[in-house]
């Protein structure tokens, strides 16, 4: 008896490791990606105040820079730069060097060379009502980037996708545009 009473225990066992073996192997759910980075309320200058308000913009450090306070040595973290005047807003990828010159007139050494899109055809895309929504990384690996200079629109809130030289995708919500500053909350995989 005492001998059946072992084996029983034995095949119990084995027959509670291997069926969580199975359930471990595949009923186990994907790991999902949380982490993304989040910067809200980041305040960018324009043509009028970009010597008091930065514009140049580093994903790694999440801050805007004033020309003055850009330096050699953070030049090459600078992943957009955001230029507007009296007529038009837009976002420039740091690696056009003509854009850089003829409207911040500055060459970043070692800029990123970042896709940027925004205008109408951002809207197809993802909705400002969809930005809010995103806590996943998967979701902003999905973005199609497709490049273009396009001006930004005149309605806010509004989005601008991006893909950094290192692959990273985000967004960028603008919420208030006036002609002394940008305000935007600002998306993007870690």
């Amino acid at each position: 008896m005492t001998v059946c009473r072992h084996l029983m225990v034995v095949f119990v066992i084995i027959g509670l490791y291997s069926c969580s073996e199975e359930e471990d192997s595949g009923m186990m759910p994907e790991p999902t990606e949380t982490n993304i980075q989040v910067y809200t309320d980041v305040v960018f200058g324009t043509e009028e105040t970009n010597s008091e308000k930065g514009i140049f913009f580093s994903t790694e450090e999440g801050v805007t820079y004033t020309r003055e306070a850009l330096q050699v040595q953070n030049e090459s973290e600078i992943d957009f730069v955001f230029y507007s005047n009296s007529q038009f807003s837009f976002f420039i990828n740091p690696a056009d060097t003509d854009a850089m010159k003829n409207f911040v007139q500055a060459e970043l050494a070692n800029a990123r060379n970042t896709k940027i899109q925004s205008g109408e055809t951002v809207a197809s895309e993802v909705s400002v009502d969809e930005f809010e929504q995103i806590t996943t990384t998967t979701e902003l690996k999905n973005l199609m980037v497709v490049p273009n200079e396009a001006s930004l629109l005149d309605t806010f809130p509004q989005l601008v996708l991006f893909e950094t030289s290192t692959g990273k995708k985000g967004m960028i919500r603008i919420k208030s545009l006036t002609t002394e500053q940008m305000v935007a909350d600002i998306k993007l995989e870690k």
